[in-house]
């Protein structure tokens, strides 16, 4: 398949993750890009079924297994966050719950890895896997939004809090202007208000945590008064590391 092509196919399945969902009533589906074989898995929980597709258009469904879990567990409207582990397993969480699964594509075998029954706090928090664990930073519930780094304890099989990121960085994370990249080993993003409303100057601070140096860094301020930023849909964004992409239609 030609580069040019394959880029847009990739592209198209990240930004319609939010979107395919809603061919199921309960928007209970969650798509898989495997780049390493060019295949896009879409999970349907409610049939528990998963049709595979390949970058050459064939596409196969097949019956999923579930293992260790309730089908009662899974939100009505979830969001999924993944994360390839090797060429056939995907670690996935859902988004505000806690909920942490692994999927194999080869034995097609959905498994829930924890223990989680606290939930709520953590819509829209950036999810990143560093040094072989899973950290989660930030994020919105009740209201609010804050900056509490948690990582996934997998003997505990539960959500703790992650004590390497210190307190002197932003207050207010979200994921819909926040990542982490692996490349250079920062944290990126913009100071987001705490109350879940919005500030009244539109002026947010951009830092950087930098984990060699345990520390954050404020680079400067984004103005979203800025003519050219004046219409700009913050709630529709994506970040792939290591750019800030907008999905807004009026945009591009």
């Amino acid at each position: 398949m030609p580069k040019f092509s394959l880029f847009l196919f990739v592209i198209f399945a990240y930004f319609s993750i939010d979107l395919i969902g809603q061919d199921i009533e309960g928007f209970q589906q969650i798509n898989l890009i495997d780049f390493q074989s060019n295949k896009l898995y879409k999970l349907n929980l409610k049939n528990q079924e998963c049709q595979e597709f390949t970058a050459k258009g064939f596409q196969e469904t097949h019956r999923i297994k579930l293992a260790n879990i309730k089908i009662s567990d899974f939100p009505l409207d979830l969001v999924a966050h993944d994360f390839q582990l090797s060429p056939h397993k995907f670690l996935i969480t859902i988004e505000g719950t806690g909920q942490t699964y692994l999927y194999d594509t080869f034995e097609r075998i959905l498994t829930r890895k924890d223990k989680t029954y606290f939930r709520g706090y953590n819509f829209g928090a950036i999810q990143f896997i560093r040094q072989d664990t899973l950290i989660s930073l930030g994020g919105h519930g009740f209201w609010r939004i804050h900056n509490i780094p948690t990582f996934f304890h997998k003997s505990l099989k539960e959500w703790e809090l992650f004590g390497s990121i210190n307190e002197k960085g932003p207050k207010g994370i979200s994921s819909q202007f926040g990542g982490y990249s692996p490349k250079t080993d920062q944290i990126y993003c913009l100071e987001f208000p705490l109350l879940y409303t919005e500030n009244n100057d539109n002026n947010y601070p951009l830092y950087t945590f930098n984990f060699k140096e345990n520390n954050w860094n404020k680079l400067g301020y984004v103005d979203f008064n800025k003519l050219e930023l004046k219409n700009f849909n913050k709630f529709a964004s994506k970040w792939i590391p290591p750019y800030f992409f907008s999905y807004e239609i009026s945009i591009g």
